[in-house]
């Protein structure tokens, strides 16, 4: 076992470091030659549909535990690009009549394949994500005039997972319809302005001595399950790729992380009933080596977070604070706030940054949370 946790963090050592590198490569704005000249035409905006299989809805599934499904697509030919623009996911019976999202828990557009990018891909090194819906947030819009580049030869794959928290008398079959909004290089002869994507998560100790992942302890430290207030957790990250918070076969199946100093982490974690406040530093996830403008932030989360921000460290400050709203009745979120900011929003290298998480769980039951923000920068 001891020797199995030294692997595990070698290799979280090695994502860490992994993520600063870039083989070389350019970055997008140095290797495309943007010598378009035209206006916007909207007008060359392609939209592209994806279902997925059909859901029986018969049960009660919460967050994470519904029946889940994938498809694989491209957009374009090998040595074009696709500029995304927009995704959206719609909630359908059989007949085509849109439902409410109340049984959707999410839905991530992911590229397939290995990420052979032929420019410098930022996070597409290390993990795969491009856009998430959840409940709450069932569409995406970047703002006019800037798209996520993708090269042609990139497959997609659309991931499906359905939801139930209140309804344990439904007998339903349900279908997520994808559309994706994007522009083919080769159809257009005007100017987008690239953005790249960002992803910065919470993890939660649940196991071992107190201290920052990676931390050695003090010679007689204090176990994580004597502290008093043990719902406040302040950790360090362990790795930077969210994807490898679910489903690791590394972690065999489980959602965990491990340092050398028998702490273990989850990103998926369980909330009791009450108030539950979580801040890590993502200074590693940010990975920002100069100043970056943020153009839009949108969250991940489960129902009854109030709000999860990126925070600097030193000011406490709310730098990107992202609010929900709760549904009227039952379990479920009416709304979760994507910001483009009216204000101009420029993350500073030289700066400590946090993410901070807040649940309120109203109900009697114990329930499952995690709290992710996607940054979308301008390149």
């Amino acid at each position: 076992m001891k020797i199995f946790r030294y692997i595990l963090f070698l290799l979280s050592l090695a994502a860490v470091f992994g993520c600063a590198k870039d083989g070389g490569r350019k970055e997008f704005s140095e290797y495309y030659s943007n010598s378009k000249t035209g206006s916007f035409d909207g007008s060359k905006q392609r939209t592209h549909q994806v279902l997925s299989k059909p859901f029986v809805i018969d049960t009660i599934y919460r967050s994470m535990k519904g029946p889940v499904d994938q498809q694989f697509f491209y957009l374009a030919d090998s040595g074009d690009i696709v500029w995304l623009t927009g995704y959206k996911v719609e909630v359908i019976n059989a007949q085509g009549v849109i439902l409410e999202d109340a049984f959707m828990c999410h839905n991530n557009l992911n590229l397939d394949s290995i990420r052979a990018f032929p420019w410098q891909s930022k996070n597409f090194d290390y993990q795969n994500r491009v856009f998430t819906l959840t409940q709450g947030v069932t569409e995406l819009s970047l703002p006019d005039g800037y798209a996520i580049p993708i090269p042609g030869e990139q497959g997609f794959k659309t991931m499906y997972q359905a939801l139930n928290h209140n309804y344990p008398d439904v007998d339903t079959t349900v279908l997520h319809k994808v559309t994706i909004e994007y522009f083919l290089d080769s159809e257009i002869d005007f100017k987008l302005k690239p953005l790249f994507m960002q992803t910065l998560w919470t993890v939660k100790q649940y196991e071992g001595p107190v201290g920052n992942m990676g931390e050695k302890p003090e010679e007689n430290p204090k176990h994580l399950e004597s502290i008093d207030n043990a719902n406040y957790h302040p950790s360090q990250q362990p790795s930077c790729g969210v994807d490898m918070l679910a489903n690791n076969e590394a972690l065999q199946g489980n959602d965990m992380y491990y340092d050398n100093y028998a702490r273990k982490y989850t990103g998926h974690w369980k909330i009791p009933p009450g108030k539950e406040e979580i801040e890590m530093n993502v200074d590693k996830m940010l990975n920002i080596s100069k100043k970056r403008k943020v153009i839009m932030a949108v969250a991940h989360v489960h129902p009854f977070c109030t709000e999860i921000a990126l925070m600097n460290e030193q000011s406490n400050e709310k730098v990107v604070p992202l609010i929900m709203k709760q549904a009227n009745t039952g379990i479920g979120l009416n709304e979760i706030q994507v910001l483009i900011p009216e204000k101009e929003i420029w993350l500073d290298p030289t700066i400590h940054y946090s993410l901070s998480s807040t649940y309120i769980n109203n109900s009697e039951d114990t329930l499952s949370a995690m709290s992710v923000m996607y940054l979308y920068f301008e390149e």
